[in-house]
């Protein structure tokens, strides 16, 4: 949330820093302003256009000449990208000493970019050798890095990497063959992408011109709604009876309503094979991003170039690996004198020489500082080291849980700690302890982590192969394993419902990661956990279970629940890409489906477990992309509890009590409202990146998005977890159990909302439960991208609306802190 504010802002600000002199540069130069000259409009028409019919044969011949109609293929493929401050000055600058030295480093190191002209000065560079192969029998495309050569101004900042890492994920090839091209992480219609694209597109034939000797006719091509997410640009088609694509300009329009863009163009030049096949051979792609206004820009130079091109026979056995792609042992290891070599054509001074430009920046003492102050603020942590040179080898943080609030600690006070791979690329350890000033408890809990594949950054580097042993000593709720972030983060305190469902617990784990390339996973563990009840009035009496929540069908208090249970989760995410920070990682390919399937086994008798208990989880998620209206995001699962089991260990949903909306929970229910022993959930959440929005001409400024979602979850209480079925008939205390039915394992369940009442009053509870023809549903409308990073959400509940104490929670306002562009 707030973590991701941070790091687009503020890494971007220490980019513009390392040249912050040329803010005051005196130069007098000025760029001339663009000149539109609007002719009177003429009604495009689709029938009888020659420019769509020129189109028309485009598309026809672009199915033809495609390089995988043919069985084998495989070329060699140069990537090279450049992360940049652009629009560096290259005047002298002479009223400050300080600006004099930060300009002659900047001059020293920049580069004139052909496409804008503009000085840029490299921040971060990276180029790999790749070997791609195809084999068309079942559509197998593979790709073999065999060297990799980066350098960064601002590695020394874990989250910078992670956010260079998501540039390298934004900026991918664009492949006009396809339906659809994704960059940036939005879906575009080709503008050669079939009927689609047509109707997407409006064409114009401009005129003839000559590329690389050959004569082509120049078509333009632009969204029929400017507003909408699409290319505009140039295509250069042969003037011959082939109709292929010899070279193509593209512009993303600044108007499509795209964050921090002010400048995208993607230059491609097509080839034609011996076989007849047509083939990209240079993909050169050019973004201008800035994130303010007073803010110097960032400039993004992705640069690709394919040689080499074969279709012979290529052997099984290279297609033999996990993944869409394998890196050779070798591929860091190669010297500068290989890459002169080995580059399809030279790059700058200040591209090869980012390492001394990188010494030359640390010795200026303002830098070292700004450096410092990052570290703490990206990474939400204290390194042990501020040496800008030296990775920290232990991090103290995270520094937004460091004070926190809730209804039963009160004001907590939490120091943490782990270790990096600087320290062992193989071991980590962290820990924490904590303070509650109103329940007056230490709580604290230790991991040690093996990771058996050398980390270089993180333990959630992919792919995870991790052996872990933890001890927790805390306080949790029913449903805090739900939320994204530590439960401790200060933000979680903004909560619109108390919550007394918690306990206090003691937790032994051990736990193995192993994940395979192709993106299928596996999760198992051993936990053996301890749970006391926190009494449900918050208050210290003489006797600390006269309220507990945990209490016998005879009305009798239980001080302790405890459970042994082994645990295996199976996991399938094709194609899935991660981002690595500190704590956690983000998934950044979201278009592939998800597949888990989870099951818990619980083990009574066995070191202290009380309860036999076997509960299975599957889960569904996937995105779907709209064309011009956006994106669709689905989530559905389904869960079964099989044994009797105290409600605890029932099904309990995701709710969230925080005014931060959270994924994959549900906003307005309260905790513990429904609980059931089988389940089944959709939600689905529709973002429409402005389509609406845009009709209104102030958008145009504002650039909010709409979206909107709906939540909604079926449930069912069979009747051996169902104390109310356990009764004779009559009034609540006086109630008698039923002879002969099985009530080992099952709890009163607590009227968490009473707030007074004689104690047998105040436990009975009568579960809500749900009516099998009458699912629980909430819908949202909201506005995102509000400041480029907001989100604001309107939620209203449709059903159960008489439910004890939610009088007040049929609608509510939840607010997120996200980015995207």
């Amino acid at each position: 949330m707030l973590k991701r504010f941070f790091s687009a802002l503020i890494t971007i600000l220490l980019l513009a820093t390392s040249v912050y002199a040329q803010k005051h540069d005196d130069s007098k130069s000025r760029d001339l302003g663009e000149v539109t000259i609007k002719a009177k409009r003429i009604k495009y028409k689709r029938k009888g256009n020659p420019s769509v019919d020129l189109i028309r044969k485009v598309i026809l011949a672009k199915k033809r000449s495609s390089i995988y109609t043919l069985p084998y293929v495989s070329y060699d493929k140069y990537r090279r990208l450049t992360l940049a401050q652009n629009e560096v000055s290259d005047s002298t600058a002479t009223q400050y000493k300080r600006k004099q030295h930060f300009t002659d480093l900047a001059r020293k190191y920049a580069y004139r970019c052909e496409e804008t002209g503009k000085l840029i000065l490299p921040i971060s560079f990276e180029e790999t050798i790749s070997r791609e192969i195809y084999r068309k029998s079942d559509k197998t495309r593979k790709s073999i890095i065999t060297a990799r050569h980066s350098e960064s101004v601002l590695d020394v900042i874990s989250s910078v990497e992670a956010m260079e890492a998501i540039f390298k994920d934004l900026f991918i090839d664009v492949d006009l063959f396809e339906t659809r091209a994704k960059i940036l992480r939005q879906s575009f219609v080709s503008p050669v992408g079939g009927e689609a694209a047509i109707q997407f597109y409006h064409y114009a034939i401009h005129d003839t011109t000559m590329v690389d000797g050959d004569k082509c006719i120049r078509i333009f091509f632009s969204p029929s709604n400017p507003r909408n997410m699409g290319f505009s640009g140039t295509l250069s088609v042969l003037a011959d009876s082939t109709y292929r694509i010899k070279q193509c300009h593209i512009r993303v329009p600044l108007q499509s309503n795209i964050n921090f863009l002010e400048g995208f163009d993607i230059v491609q030049t097509y080839d034609t094979l011996s076989t007849g096949q047509q083939m990209c051979v240079r993909n050169r792609m050019i973004a201008q991003l800035r994130v303010f206004d007073w803010m110097k820009k960032m400039h993004v130079e992705h640069d690709v170039t394919m040689s080499n091109f074969k279709t012979d026979s290529i052997p099984d056995e290279q297609f033999n690996f996990l993944g869409d792609s394998r890196t050779e042992p070798s591929a860091e290891q190669h010297d500068s004198t290989f890459w002169h070599s080995a580059r399809p054509d030279s790059i700058s001074y200040g591209q090869s020489n980012l390492s001394r430009f990188k010494q030359e920046l640390y010795n200026k003492r303002f830098f070292r500082n700004l450096v410092a102050i990052a570290r703490v603020v990206i990474d939400n942590s204290i390194p042990t080291t501020f040496d800008p040179m030296k990775k920290s080898k232990v991090d103290f943080g995270p520094l937004l849980s460091t004070i926190g609030k809730d209804d039963i600690e009160g004001w907590k006070l939490r120091v943490g700690a782990t270790t990096t791979a600087a320290l062992h690329p193989h071991l980590f350890a962290s820990g924490y302890a904590k303070y509650g000033f109103k329940d007056q408890r230490v709580k604290g809990g230790a991991t040690l982590t093996w990771c058996i594949k050398k980390r270089k950054n993180s333990i959630n580097d992919f792919p995870m192969r991790n052996i872990s042993f933890s001890y927790t000593n805390d306080i949790h709720s029913p449903f805090g394993k739900y939320l994204e972030n530590n439960r401790d983060n200060m933000f979680l305190g903004l909560s619109w419902s108390s919550n007394n469902t918690e306990t206090y617990f003691q937790s032994y784990k051990a736990s193995i990661d192993w994940e395979l390339e192709n993106g299928l996973s596996f999760r198992g563990a051993f936990n053996r956990e301890s749970n006391t009840p926190v009494p449900l009035r918050g208050e210290q009496v003489n006797d600390p279970y006269k309220y507990s929540m945990y209490r016998s069908l005879d009305g009798q208090p239980i001080d302790h629940l405890n459970t042994t249970d082994l645990s295996l989760l199976i996991e399938y995410r094709p194609g899935a890409k991660w981002i690595a920070s500190k704590v956690k990682r983000h998934l950044t390919n979201k278009n592939a489906p998800i597949y888990t399937i989870a099951h818990t086994v619980g083990i009574k008798g066995f070191l202290g477990g009380e309860y036999n208990y076997n509960f299975t989880e599957i889960t569904y998620t996937k995105r779907t992309w709209l064309d011009a209206w956006g994106v669709l995001d689905a989530r559905l699962q389904a869960g079964i509890q099989w044994n009797q089991v105290p409600f605890s260990l029932l099904i309990i949903p995701a709710s969230n009590l925080s005014f931060i909306r959270n994924k994959n929970t549900f906003n307005l229910m309260q905790s513990m409202e429904f609980l059931n022993d089988r389940y089944a959930s959709a939600m689905i959440r529709w973002n429409l990146n402005g389509k609406l929005l845009n009709l209104l001409p102030i958008n145009r400024k504002l650039k909010w998005r709409e979206a909107f979602g709906i939540n909604m979850m079926w449930g069912y209480l069979s009747d051996k977890n169902n104390p109310d079925k356990h009764f004779n008939p009559g009034p609540g205390p006086d109630r008698t159990l039923i002879e002969g039915m099985n009530h080992e394992n099952v709890m009163l369940m607590p009227d968490f909302y009473k707030n007074e009442g004689e104690p047998d009053e105040y436990y009975w509870y009568s579960p809500s439960g749900f009516d099998s023809a009458k699912p629980y549903i909430e819908v949202s409308a909201g506005i995102h991208n509000i400041f480029r990073f907001f989100s604001v959400d309107y939620f209203q509940r449709l059903t159960y609306m008489h439910n004890k104490n939610i009088s007040n929670t049929n609608w509510g306002i939840r607010f997120r802190f996200e980015v995207s562009f």
